[in-house]
């Protein structure tokens, strides 16, 4: 039992969770005295750091002091703001706020890391995110759109008539490659459009039929070969994989939190009443 919660994602966000909060209480520790500005040793360290980053140097003693000032000043200007609520109700603050509590969820979420089992597991269940790119050789004829409508069913039925007779059809010039060897997904997606390789996959092979719609227009198609996706092997997509289970496992954790948050708090929504439509 203990084993498996150690296993679970939202406890090793709860661990975290103490050990962020821990740290955070001891680079910022707490006074009682609401008008004393604590400028602690973290922070002196955060100076120097920024200051070393940008100037490839420590400050002297007055650009610390300065600094420090501008720090204290800042707290002085935040204290003063909340004295007022200038920040209830604010949409800007709170879409700050949300947006941090977000950032620190992905953080402890992103922590975790899948034993080699659950990442295995994890590309078996999404295995068709992980496939080689189907490949298509054939041949092309070419019809434009850019005639009258009974013109171009006049075309069409004339060409399936040279098809019905063993004949290959005849289309219009074009600046399109009348043939394709090993062309991709991703190729005949960039070059007729999204949905032109789709109406290839059930069709059949040496022999002509069409026409099939393209971005360009309508093409009679001579499938030669057509060699579907498959599976890519797991050691060529591990990276990928592990990049997908981290992206998945912050959503479950950011879901959890989100369930767990909401059962604290009793939800009441109230309605506009109904108003009568405008006559």
């Amino acid at each position: 039992m203990i084993k498996k919660l150690l296993t679970e994602p939202l406890i090793h966000f709860l661990i975290i969770a103490v050990l962020f909060f821990v740290a955070y209480d001891t680079f910022n520790p707490q006074t009682n005295e609401s008008d004393t500005i604590v400028i602690s040793a973290g922070k002196i360290e955060q100076i120097n750091n920024n200051f070393l980053t940008r100037w490839k140097r420590l400050p002297n003693e007055k650009e610390l002091q300065r600094a420090i000032r501008g720090f204290a000043v800042k707290d002085a200007y935040l204290r003063e703001a909340i004295s007022l609520q200038l920040d209830k109700n604010d949409p800007v603050i709170n879409s700050q706020l949300h947006k941090k509590m977000i950032y620190l969820i992905e953080d402890m979420a992103s922590a975790a890391e899948p034993s080699e089992e659950a990442l295995r597991d994890y590309y078996s269940t999404h295995q068709d995110n992980y496939l080689t790119s189907a490949t298509y050789s054939f041949s092309q004829v070419y019809i434009s759109f850019d005639r009258p409508k009974d013109e171009l069913e006049q075309l069409i039925s004339s060409q399936q008539g040279r098809i019905l007779k063993d004949l290959a059809p005849l289309g219009d010039p074009s600046l399109l490659q009348s043939d394709f060897t090993n062309a991709t997904d991703f190729q005949l997606t960039r070059n007729l459009g999204s949905e032109f390789s789709d109406s290839l996959k059930d069709k059949p092979l040496n022999q002509w039929f069409g026409p099939i719609r393209s971005a360009l227009g309508l093409h009679f198609i001579y499938l030669t070969s057509l060699d579907a996706a498959k599976p890519r092997i797991f050691e060529s997509v591990k990276e990928k994989v592990l990049v997908d289970w981290h992206y998945q496992n912050k959503k479950k954790v950011q879901q959890q939190y989100e369930q767990q948050l909401l059962a604290q708090y009793k939800l009441e929504v109230q309605m506009p009443e109904s108003k009568e439509p405008v006559k």
